[in-house]
């Protein structure tokens, strides 16, 4: 949108003001009841030419300027201090090219049939114009740049509503954003998975030098004690990234996350059996986490929790088959109890060695 509106605005420039424009709006406020001192303070370029303005149903001579900020229209010759209408841009909420006979309106369709180069400007009913509508002529010398002059004020009241919107959030709220950026971003989320999977990797190596990391005295190894901060440093790392997570989501889509979830435990019961050393709670129970703490992989990578995902959906019609099956092996026993309980009592002596006999049967024993 702004390699579309350049070409435009070099002809705007041209137009620009010098200083500083700066309109306090106290003739609009008697003339329409706004209810705040609203003004229109810039010093970029902007857009300032005549139009006809549709009133009840004649065309009135206006000056229109066009702003980054907003829109202003009074009479032909009026100064900065008499413009009639100000509409701020984030309270446009469309703009319409009436022209091509493409866009009617039930009450301008008689004005503007026969017209030419009409744009239409309809503002937001919460704003200060109460979603007034304007019908716009553009002056004969300049209908050809009418398609360019809707995509330009379309373009800059969109920046003007997103400008907006960051304004009215809290700076809680604005950097809760931004950590939700960092935290999806895939550079972070590629790192902790790579950080995941060395620390598997230590785990692994840590479980194959059982008995080893230990001297004869009773002393750590070199290796133990490197494994030790190094298991340090993945608690302390995994646990920033959770007060991330908890701090961007926070609060319903952080505990609705299943995977959010599984990252606190593990996080809660490695920083368990960090600081419980040495106590007389079961350390070696919660050391045991640490090892699943590549589980967290999953939650990361597409693929893999896609597979995931698609394995949780199938344990009820997995369970379901189970249950089937279960049916009709408990008929087949209780059939062979009935037909086989004095010739082999050891296998269909009574029910429960009847089905353990049909489950012997359908393995293969």
């Amino acid at each position: 949108s702004e390699g579309r509106s350049n070409a435009l605005e070099e002809s705007f420039k041209a137009n620009a003001q010098s200083g500083t424009f700066l309109r306090t709006c106290s003739q609009a406020r008697e003339n329409q009841a706004y209810p705040f001192d609203f003004q229109i303070d810039y010093t970029a370029w902007c857009l300032d030419l005549e139009v006809n303005k549709l009133c009840g149903r004649t065309y009135v001579a206006t000056r229109l300027v066009i702003t980054d900020k907003a829109i202003a229209m009074g009479g032909a010759n009026c100064t900065d201090d008499e413009f009639d209408d100000i509409i701020p841009l984030h309270e446009v909420e469309r703009v319409q090219d009436m022209s091509s006979g493409a866009v009617r309106h039930t009450v301008w369709e008689e004005c503007i049939a026969e017209s030419t180069g009409i744009i239409a400007l309809h503002t937001s009913p919460l704003g200060v114009n109460f979603g007034r509508k304007y019908c716009l002529q553009v002056k004969a010398e300049t209908p050809q740049k009418l398609p360019a002059m809707v995509q330009v004020i379309s373009d800059l009241a969109l920046k003007a509503k997103k400008e907006h919107e960051r304004g009215l959030l809290s700076m809680f709220e604005r950097s809760r954003r931004a950590t939700r950026a960092l935290f999806a971003s895939l550079p972070f989320q590629v790192s902790v998975a790579i950080l995941l999977s060395v620390n598997f990797i230590a785990n692994a190596f840590e479980a194959e030098m059982n008995g080893k990391l230990v001297t004869e005295e009773g002393e750590p190894t070199e290796a133990s004690v490197f494994l030790s901060q190094l298991d340090v440093f993945f608690t302390a790392v995994f646990t920033i990234e959770l007060v991330l997570n908890i701090y961007a989501h926070w609060f319903i889509a952080f505990i609705t996350d299943g995977w959010a979830i599984f990252d606190f435990l593990v996080v809660a019961t490695s920083l368990v059996s960090l600081f419980a050393t040495g106590s007389k709670f079961p350390v070696s129970i919660f050391r045991l986490m640490r090892a699943f703490r590549v589980l967290r992989i999953f939650g990361r990578l597409k693929a893999i929790r896609s597979i995931i995902n698609a394995l949780t959906a199938s344990l009820f019609p997995v369970l379901n088959a189970f249950f089937i099956m279960g049916i009709v092996v408990c008929l087949y026993a209780i059939i062979g109890v009935t037909f086989y309980d004095t010739a082999a009592p050891n296998e269909f002596g009574n029910l429960s060695r009847a089905i353990i006999s049909m489950f012997r049967i359908a393995a293969g024993e």
